[in-house]
């Protein structure tokens, strides 16, 4: 069936090869993301643990679809948003299976270099449409990735998880640790070049 964060990951697809928001396979992914929106405001993670990943693989489609600001779903900037709301003090982002058993935990838990890397992303990928906000925690993100780097030159892990089926079955997939922190990294440095 079809699930929410494969949705937007789809959408970062369809953007990059030129799908615009009108285009009539956008406007019914735009619509399937609306009707599934949690009562939180956001969304689940099928694929990975838990509302931040998918919340955040959803404002990188958006973005992605969208040439202009006047364009986005009045959800987008809530989503964002949200996102920004859940950064830890040390620049991170984490989340545990816990939250799917109870969504007061969405968006909780210690930081996860992976888990942040998605994150900032999202707040990369939605910079056109940043909030005075936005930047601080892009820096902060950035800081936190940069500080949390082991001396093999990949990343802990700090419990994060994948989901098999969830609320029951995880696993860890040590690839996230070495390739997320290093691309999202990759485009925070390429936007100080563009001048973003």
């Amino acid at each position: 069936p079809p699930v929410e964060d494969i949705t937007g990951r789809v959408l970062s697809g369809l953007g990059a090869v030129g799908y615009k928001s009108g285009a009539p396979e956008v406007e019914r992914a735009l619509a399937f993301l609306e009707a599934q929106r949690a009562p939180n405001g956001v969304w689940w993670g099928r694929w990975l643990v838990n509302y931040l990943a998918g919340t955040a693989s959803i404002v990188s489609g958006v973005a992605a679809v969208h040439a202009k600001r006047e364009t986005l779903p009045p959800w987008f900037a809530p989503a964002v948003q949200w996102l920004l709301d859940h950064q830890n003090d040390d620049g991170g982002f984490g989340e545990t299976p816990l939250s799917y058993a109870d969504a007061s935990q969405a968006g909780r838990g210690p930081s996860m270099p992976p888990l942040t890397a998605i994150v900032l992303t999202a707040l990369l990928d939605a910079r056109a449409y940043e909030n005075a906000q936005q930047r601080p925690a892009v820096e902060r993100a950035v800081a936190y990735l940069l500080g949390t780097q082991d001396p093999d030159g990949f990343w802990p892990n700090n419990g994060w998880l994948q989901v098999m089926l969830p609320p029951d079955q995880f696993y860890e997939y040590l690839g996230e640790r070495m390739c997320r922190p290093l691309e999202a990294l990759a485009l925070a440095r390429q936007g100080d070049a563009a001048g973003a």
